[in-house]
């Protein structure tokens, strides 16, 4: 067969298909929650528009629960220099808190611990208020359940949060 012909089969095809209401595969399912971005949060609650350690984040909820990393790459070695795996996941509107374990970590005793960290969209970057990220609570507990991890809320306090500096995070809340 010719390929223009085959390209004429295979769009008769995918439109056939589509006219008759087929499911058509989709790229992603968009039904679950999650919160991405990264950037570099403000350095202190002293001194929040300047330039601090870096971070990434990329957290889901999926059929089987939450996971993705969490990465907070202070370059001290501190206790704020570790890799993180996503355990809870909670979001509310254009908040979420993400809850985890540390695999891997600049300070050695801090592997294996809990850490949780709350973040706020406040939409897209240059369009008003920036997105926030609270301060990582570390060497906690491994949160065992959602309640666990609902302890940390008061992350989302105000005076915790520290604006997002050259960076972006993105939350879909996918029941609200």
């Amino acid at each position: 067969m010719l390929p223009s012909r085959r390209l004429i089969v295979l769009t008769s095809l995918v439109i056939g298909s589509l006219a008759s209401g087929m499911p058509v595969a989709a790229s992603a399912d968009d039904s679950f929650s999650f919160a991405v971005g990264g950037g570099h949060r403000g350095l202190s609650l002293m001194n929040p528009t300047a330039q601090g350690p870096p971070f990434a984040l990329s957290a889901h909820l999926g059929p089987q629960g939450a996971f993705g990393e969490y990465n907070s790459n202070a370059n001290n070695g501190g206790v704020l220099d570790f890799r993180g795996d996503v355990t809870f996941l909670i979001v509310s509107g254009n908040t979420a808190l993400i809850c985890g374990v540390v695999r891997h970590a600049a300070m050695p005793a801090e592997e294996g611990t809990g850490f949780a960290v709350a973040v706020v969209d406040n939409g897209p970057p240059g369009t008003g208020t920036p997105d926030l990220i609270s301060l990582t609570n570390v060497f906690i507990p491994v949160p065992q359940s959602q309640t666990d991890c609902e302890a940390n809320s008061f992350l989302l306090q105000q005076f915790l949060l520290l604006p997002v500096v050259d960076g972006n995070i993105t939350v879909e809340d996918a029941v609200g």
